[in-house]
């Protein structure tokens, strides 16, 4: 149920054959994971995604991103209501919008986004709340419409990054995360290890680089 997108290039299916694309400015770079079965998550990793790249060009800063990622998920449940689907389909989604010379990064659920210079970090571990609950929950999956809260912050853009849905962080070490970022074909390298390791799900992965140069 996993699909990524990078600039005009959306892959879901043939992720396996996806090798690189260039990051415009004004241009998204994002992981979704879909929820709710096979079918239904599939629909919705691949409708939150599409939206994003159809509604890029509403995103100037936080504030308008925020609005964007709300606007999606409106939208998502406008469908969900019309199909009149049994059950709730959604979707988690990190990423980043390239905006001149800094990034914006973004998740909603439990993808992560690592930012790596000399070392690794997680911009954002996943996200849950002392009680356990998703912060932000997810684009749709609920049964009645529901507000999401995207965790938001502006970086800089000379760094790398690894975008990734949930399982990565399970079973890769961040300081492993630095090691095969610096193989060729990384994201590749890291898909493997994954998979190596008993993955139990797909995973979609975008390692960034040479983002801005200055």
């Amino acid at each position: 149920e996993d699909a990524l997108l990078v600039g005009q290039v959306l892959c879901q299916a043939n992720m396996a054959t996806f090798r690189s694309a260039t990051l415009g400015v004004g241009e998204v770079a994002a992981v979704a994971d879909g929820l709710g079965g096979h079918d239904c998550g599939e629909v919705a990793s691949r409708f939150v995604l599409s939206e994003l790249r159809k509604r890029r060009w509403q995103i100037r800063d936080e504030v308008t991103l925020s609005g964007v990622l709300e606007d999606v998920n409106r939208e998502l449940y406008r469908v969900i209501r019309s199909t009149q689907q049994a059950r709730p389909m959604g979707a988690t989604a990190a990423g980043l919008f390239l905006n001149n010379y800094e990034v914006i990064l973004f998740s909603v659920g439990d993808c992560v986004i690592y930012t790596i210079d000399q070392e690794v970090h997680r911009a954002f571990p996943p996200n849950r709340n002392s009680t356990g609950k998703r912060v932000g929950d997810s684009f749709g999956g609920m049964r009645t419409e529901t507000r999401i809260v995207p965790l938001i912050i502006t970086a800089d853009s000379r760094c790398s990054y690894i975008i990734a849905t949930d399982g990565l962080y399970d079973l890769v070490a961040d300081r492993e995360i630095v090691e095969y970022h610096n193989r060729p074909q990384s994201p590749f390298a890291l898909w493997r290890l994954v998979r190596e390791r008993g993955a139990g799900d797909n995973i979609a992965l975008i390692a960034m680089r040479g983002l801005c140069k200055t």
